[in-house]
């Protein structure tokens, strides 16, 4: 059903995060041997507020405030092995992302997009293995005001160091419009085979 996540403190005005409503379950058993194994995560009608003030706060910063005592540590913790080895044995079944809407505002750089609507579906994931994607999204920016559509799919693949990946078989649809557009519009069309190293 409908849930919501209150805004930081100092930060006013509209909730962090409410969805309309959202759905996963996970297997049981495989739990018992350290894997996760979970059907389609699902959300719908998801609003995400995000905001940074010119003093560079967050309002974000609190859900963080667990790591940052980590920072000053010169050694980092390794993360609990049965915790690793269940994110070693991930598998989601897919990724459901319907109508949802995303704002950011900010004050230091003096910008604010937002992502609406926005739509996302994705095919079977498990680590080391192609992740079929489809998006739809619609971008508007103020500044400068301009507003951009994108549509399209790909199968993303992740190489095992985690720093190479590849989008294979991209099909995508853009179109810019804006004052500062030569006519006004701009579309593109891109297709093909990209390839990528960190």
């Amino acid at each position: 059903g409908r849930t919501s996540l209150a805004n930081a403190t100092n930060f006013s005005g509209k909730q962090f995060a409410t969805i309309d409503s959202g759905k996963v379950s996970v297997k049981l058993i495989p739990l018992l041997k350290k894997q996760i194994q979970a059907d389609a995560v699902q959300l719908n009608g998801l609003i995400l507020n995000l905001h940074r003030k010119s003093d560079g706060s967050t309002n974000w910063d609190d859900l963080a405030k667990s790591n940052a005592k980590e920072q000053g540590k010169k050694e980092e913790k390794e993360p609990a092995k049965v915790v690793q080895d269940m994110l070693d044995n991930l598998s989601i079944a897919g990724v459901n992302l319907n109508n949802a809407n995303i704002h950011w505002r900010d004050d230091l750089a003096k910008q604010d997009i937002t992502l609406s609507p926005l739509n996302l579906k994705t095919g079977k994931f498990s680590p080391g293995k192609p992740l079929p994607v489809e998006l739809a999204v619609v971008m508007k920016q103020k500044n400068p005001p301009m507003t951009i559509s994108a549509e399209g799919d790909t199968t993303v693949n992740l190489g095992a160091d985690n720093k190479s990946f590849s989008l294979d078989k991209l099909k995508l649809h853009t179109k810019i419009t804006g004052a500062q557009i030569p006519n006004g519009t701009l579309e593109a069309n891109i297709a093909g085979d990209i390839k990528g190293n960190q």
